[in-house]
């Protein structure tokens, strides 16, 4: 008889600690990497102004709040976290914690499981995580209805380092390809907004 080797010996998935860890982890990534990209938008809008290309006085429709801000955003949070665990099964936060994103099956991650989980979290977050955390106290692997409808689990890294054929290459194309892309919607946040 045979082992299967390609499913990892997981007994349990990592609690709501170390996920709510990781996830303000990227919380403040995500908010530094808005940031880089409302200023780059500033920076384009100051050269097209100066260039003759945009009058005087865009500068001052920054100043309000919008729903455009938010929206865009929210498709950037969503872009960096299908796109980071997707390729690589691990956000920033999550590589910070030695977490990683599953299949059930024991492969890697993949986009379609990484934004199930992603969209799902609006879900789970409700009532500050308590929604979350209660289906993960039901579940004997630790798994939020993100998890269940993606059908992924969480576990500690080195519970799939040995089996992952993801490694570092695919963290950094990961992490390098969702972070471009939440600054590039920020950038054009602003351009939408000032143009």
């Amino acid at each position: 008889m045979s082992v299967d080797t390609t499913k990892p010996r997981v007994t349990t998935g990592s609690g709501f600690t170390i996920r709510a860890f990781a996830r303000i982890i990227d919380m403040l990534f995500i908010y530094a990497a808005g940031m880089v990209g409302g200023i780059l938008g500033v920076i384009i809008l100051a050269i097209f102004q100066r260039i003759g290309r945009l009058d005087a006085g865009w500068d001052q429709k920054l100043q309000a709040n919008g729903v455009d801000y938010f929206i865009f955003g929210l498709l950037g949070a969503i872009c960096y976290h299908t796109i980071s665990e997707g390729v690589h099964g691990s956000s920033l936060g999550k590589q910070i914690c030695r977490i990683r994103v599953i299949q059930m099956n024991g492969r890697p991650c993949t986009i379609k499981a990484a934004l199930i989980r992603t969209l799902a979290w609006f879900i789970d977050s409700m009532f500050f995580g308590l929604i979350g955390y209660t289906s993960m106290t039901k579940s004997p692997l630790n798994r939020r209805y993100g998890d269940i409808y993606a059908k992924t689990l969480v576990v500690r890294s080195r519970a799939v380092t040995s089996i992952h054929p993801r490694g570092s290459i695919h963290f950094i194309l990961g992490l390098f390809l969702g972070t471009t892309t939440t600054v590039m919607f920020n950038t054009i946040a602003v351009l939408v907004r000032c143009t």
